[in-house]
């Protein structure tokens, strides 16, 4: 018997010390559902690669190039999202 949970509904629950942070967890949840499960698993509980791999079932090496796309996507996300705010430094 294993219960799981929405990671959805743990995030709303959480309560983050900063604007910043709360931003990049939105971010990182607007995120297609590979990437968001293998940064979620990756930065927030502290898994391993290897040890995603096997939680999710997965080749090591695949669970490496999710997250490598994860933070291509999220580094593009937020830089232009600073730009659209203002707060670029040009």
């Amino acid at each position: 018997w294993r219960r799981t949970e929405d990671i959805e509904d743990y995030v709303n629950s959480l309560v983050l010390p900063t604007q910043e942070h709360s931003d990049l967890l939105e971010a990182v949840m607007a995120l297609p559902k590979k990437y968001r499960v293998a940064i979620y698993l990756y930065y927030y509980e502290g898994y391993s690669t290897a040890e995603m791999a096997e939680l999710l079932s997965l080749p090591e090496a695949t669970v490496r190039t999710h997250l490598a796309r994860a933070r291509a996507k999220l580094k593009t996300f937020l830089t232009e999202a600073e730009y659209y705010d203002g707060q670029t430094a040009y």
